[in-house]
Parts: C-alpha cells; structure tokens; sequence
C-alpha cells in the first residue's frame, strides 16, 4: 500500500507541476520557467571532424584589457548554473563565476546568450563574439580540437536514481535490469560508455524529458534512472525519502571554462584567477550557495601562486612551439623524457625511479615508440623542456613561475609528510607527542625543521631523532631510543609500512576518514596538503598536452595507474582521477588496451 501511495504521489507529481528545482539561487517563490535558447540545443556535442583550426594571432586578453570587458557565454536555461530569476536576472553557479572573475580582473561582465552548439560555441570564441564560456561546459577530449579548457571548478556525476527499497547498492546490481535515460543527452551517452567499459548489459529505455523518466522509475517500469546527480536531485526534491541516489557514479564530468585554442596567455589568466578564487575562499562560497554540504573536489592550486591575477600581467602576443611532438612520434622517434636523477641511493628513491620508468615505458608502448632518458633533476627538467631539449619534465610539481615556459599535465601522483606510529599507539597527531621523541630520515632535507616548526605551531616541544632511511622502523621499535613516531616524506615511510603493516600505520584525521598530511597547503598557510606529482610539455603544444593527458587518463581507467602506484602510496590515500569523456583514438594512436 505504502509504495502504491509512492507511485501514484509521483505520478502526480510529474504530470503536475513538472520537474522541481533543487538548488535554484533564489527562493522557491521566486523561481520562474528557464528562458528558452536561442536556438534548439544539441543536447550531446558531436563536433566536425574537417573543421579547420585558424590559430590566434593575438591573445583575448588584449580585448578584455582595451574594452575593459569580459564578454562571457552562458546558458540562460541550465539552473543551477544558469537561468532568468523572476526579476529577469541572471543568476546560478555560473554566472556568480564569472561575475568573480571579472571583479578580480577589474573589469564588467558582460553576459552574451549561448547555446550548447558544440560549433556554434567554438565560432563565437574564434569571432570573439565571447571572450570565454562559462556555460555548464563538460570537458570532452571531442571538444579539445574547437577550443582549450580550464582547469575544472566542478565535478559532475552521472549517477544512478533507484526506489528506496531497491536492493541495488552500486552501479553493478543494476546488471541485466532496466535503466531509463533521456534521450540525446550525456546521460545516454554515459550508458553506452559504461557498458562498454564493464562488458554489462541492461534494458535501456528512453523518454523526452526527465520527469516522465522520473515517472517510470516511480510506477516500477525501471529500475534505475540515469542522469546528473544535480538534476536527479532537482526532480525528487518534493520525494527525497522515496529515493536513493547510488554513491558510486557511473561518469565523472568535469565543468570547466572554454576559451580559444592555443590562447596559452588567456588559459593562464583563468587557471590563475580560478585558484586565487580557491585562497581567498570565494569558489567555496560560490559551491555552498548551489550545492550546500557537499565537498568541491575539482579545486587544486599550484606553488607560488602570487599576486591577485589580472589582464595586464599577459602580453597580447601569442607564442607557439618552433617545433611540435607528435610528428617526432610518428616518425618513429624517441620520446625524450627529463626528471629522472641517475643510479637511486635509497630505498624510496629506487620505488620512485622504478614507478617512473614503468609509467613512461607503458606510455610510450602505447605510441609506439622508446623512450630516451635524460638524466636530471625536476628543476633542469623543466629547463630542458623549456629550452626543447626534452619533450617530457616528470616528476615534476606544477609551479606558477614556470607556467610561461611549459604547460603542466594532471596529476598522477601525490605525496608529502606524514607520520608513522605504532599500530595501538593512539597517536594520530603532532598534539599527542608533546614532550615525545620523533624520528627522521637523515637523507630528507629539511625533515628536522618541518617537524619542529609544525610543533611550534601548537606550541608543543619534540626531540628529534635523525636516522638512516633504512633503519627508520628499527629505531620506531628500539627501547634505548624511546621514540613515538616517525615523521618523513610518504614514499619514504610506505616502504616501510609495507614490510610491517601489521605493526606500523599512517596517521589518519581524527575522523579517521582521510590521510594527515603535513606539507604546507598553498589553499591555507595553517592547513596541509598532499604535493601533487605532475608532467610537464613544450609550451602550448595543444595536442602533445592532450595525447599525453588521454592516456594517462587511460591508464587510470584500466587500473594500471593504481597497480603501479602500490610501493608509492596507500590505496585508500589516491584521490579521485579526472578523466575526460572521449574516445581513446587521437592522431592515429590507440591509447586503450
């Protein structure tokens, strides 16, 4: 009886008022039907392949900084990132974005009505209709040839919507069932993309609009209905109890900012503004007022940062590669690969070396090519491939002072201080080792002072107790030294976790929900944070950038990326890869396996 009473509620529901609005930027009463787009959308982008890239000749910058004027697409009909309030303002997640920027640079917003025309968009970037888009864009490698992407500022989900009392706890359970999507939009193509992956099949039944999906889930004509986790959230808003949302997605999407290809100048300005947006806490404002509660995991920030960005720290001028990657691949050639120091002289240096070279030549099987070491440190990496004596810097950290010479890749690895204890000690932080001894490595530069000056911090006093890297543990368990913990870098410790992982362990939050680390956080001076561990390109070769990202991203797809990060750092420590949505074919290589 109760679940008739479910159904014939939503049933009415939907056939009544239509689909709700979850997170609006303006009370309920003041909400209004979205204004229509200019034209009808293309739902799902399916760019040209014959389109011809015209490479700028000068940067966007220039025009923003001489009108002092940003011009910026957006969706008038995509809450909660854009739509009319009942005043015939513009409001959403996006809009308070791009009105964020445009304050940070000094200059007007002015906002220009866009559609979700894959090449629509990319003509009005190109004719400088709009100067960049803020539009709820997805970033999809198939747009990667009409336009460049900022670093993400949201991270979608394609989740899965089921009845309360269904049995199904992730995407899996839904095997050989029925799942409902609305037609030609990322959801259904999010379907496809996960029955290939998993080799699954289900039942796909479609319908126009979300609400009437929303309306077979409730009357049982499927078992599970596919869409963003926001919209799904929006179309059960007066039923919240009668649905569950499955944790587990079955796409991540990240939103990003569209700008014109190859402006490295303008992607800098972006990437810059949208992390100082980070330090000063305004992205956070922005995410809480539109998705209240909930963590925004797209957001990083790079060393040395600096002063507030703004338009006139950029030349107008625009500088390309003398020479481009890719076509060296093709030929045949080596890909030359800087950042590796030489013979390793300990333990965690040989882990790291042995991690690296594993990734480069799984990478470079994949193009088809070898690999050729150039022996270095990060800082001479980057200086080599600066200077086009290398095509890759690994190893390295992104750093703003570099920014104009290389461009930066994903991370794929994360590091930083930690402190190992004794399984049972009941230490989980620098609080309880007041008075105590703590141990460090001798080969870690400046390991001594960080554990003093992070005790300093609380005002508590430590004796610190240098050893060799290899006897870190050992001296843990000696009696004579009377030492509680071990403070070092995380590769350093893991090897030696990993021979004793039932006596030792990594301190956790006092949650016990996440790793504590203890490098300094560049989001906050009193907070830490993981180092993340990136590659470098030549500047502003666009497609060497992308085919190395894509496989990449395909090697953490396929769970290699994880199998070899073992002797580097702890499963439950990896945080959440960014993978584009997109084939895995790019300048005639297959990236998959």
């Amino acid at each position: 009886m109760k679940k008739f009473a479910f159904m014939l509620t939503i049933a009415m529901y939907v056939s009544v008022l239509g689909m709700g609005t979850l997170f609006s930027a303006t009370p309920p009463h003041d909400y209004q039907a979205p204004a229509p787009t200019l034209v009808p959308p293309t739902l799902v982008p399916q760019p040209s392949a014959n389109r011809e890239e015209v490479l700028p000749s000068e940067s966007v910058i220039k025009r923003i900084r001489d009108n002092g004027t940003v011009n910026v697409g957006i969706l008038y009909n995509q809450p909660p990132f854009g739509e009319l309030n009942i005043r015939g303002d513009l409001v959403g997640y996006d809009a308070d974005l791009a009105r964020s920027i445009a304050q940070t640079w000094g200059v007007t917003v002015n906002f220009v009505q866009v559609t979700r025309e894959p090449e629509r968009l990319a003509e009005l970037l190109q004719t400088g209709a709009v100067d960049m888009l803020v539009a709820a864009l997805v970033h999809q490698r198939e747009l990667d040839s009409m336009m460049d992407f900022s670093n993400a500022y949201y991270l979608g989900e394609q989740a899965i919507m089921v009845r309360r009392d269904d049995p199904a706890q992730a995407p899996n359970d839904l095997a050989n069932r029925r799942i409902g999507v609305v037609i030609a939009t990322r959801a259904e193509s999010a379907v496809g993309n996960w029955l290939r992956r998993t080799g699954f099949s289900v039942e796909i039944k479609t319908y126009l609009t979300l609400d009437r999906a929303y309306s077979a889930l409730a009357l049982g004509e499927i078992d599970g209905l596919v869409d963003s986790d926001y919209r799904l959230r929006q179309v059960s808003i007066n039923q919240p109890d009668a649905i569950r949302i499955l944790a587990e997605p079955i796409q991540y999407e990240p939103y990003a900012i569209g700008f014109m290809r190859q402006d490295a100048n303008m992607r800098n300005l972006v990437n810059r503004t949208l992390q100082h947006l980070t330090v000063t806490g305004r992205m956070n404002e922005i995410h809480q007022a539109y998705f209240p509660g909930r963590v925004n995991r797209a957001l990083t920030v790079w060393k040395n940062l600096g002063e507030t960005p703004n338009p006139s720290q950029y030349d107008d001028t625009m500088s390309f590669p003398s020479r481009y990657v890719i076509p060296r691949i093709q030929a045949g050639n080596a890909i030359r690969v800087a950042g590796l120091t030489g013979t390793p002289n300990t333990e965690s240096q040989r882990r790291l070396d042995t991690f690296h070279r594993s990734l480069m030549n799984d990478i470079a099987s994949r193009w088809g090519v070898t690999v050729e070491y150039i022996p270095s440190t990060p800082e001479e990496a980057l200086d080599l491939v600066a200077r086009g004596e290398a095509d890759i810097a690994i190893g390295v950290e992104p750093d703003w002072s570099w920014a104009n010479r290389v461009d930066f890749t994903q991370p794929y690895l994360w590091r930083g201080d930690r402190l190992m204890v004794r399984v049972g000690s009941n230490i989980r932080g620098f609080n309880d080792l007041r008075g105590d001894k703590v141990i460090v490595s001798e080969s870690q530069t400046g390991a001594s002072e960080r554990a003093t000056s992070i005790a300093n911090t609380i005002s508590a006093t430590i004796s610190i107790v240098p050893q060799p890297e290899s006897e870190l543990s050992n001296a843990l368990f000696n009696e004579e030294i009377k030492a509680d913990a071990v403070f070092g870098d995380s590769i350093i410790l893991l090897a030696h976790l990993q021979l004793a992982p039932d006596r030792l362990e990594l301190t956790l939050t006092d949650d016990g929900s996440a790793p504590r680390w203890y490098s300094p956080s560049y989001i906050n001076e009193r907070t830490y944070a993981p180092i993340q561990i990136v590659m470098a390109t030549p500047y502003n070769d666009a497609d060497f950038r992308a085919l190395l990202s894509y496989t990449l991203q395909e090697i953490m797809r396929e769970g290699v990326l994880n199998r070899l990060l073992q002797p580097l750092m702890q499963e439950r420590d990896i945080p959440l890869y960014e993978i584009w949505v997109g084939g895995s074919q790019f300048f005639g290589f297959e990236l998959s396996r």
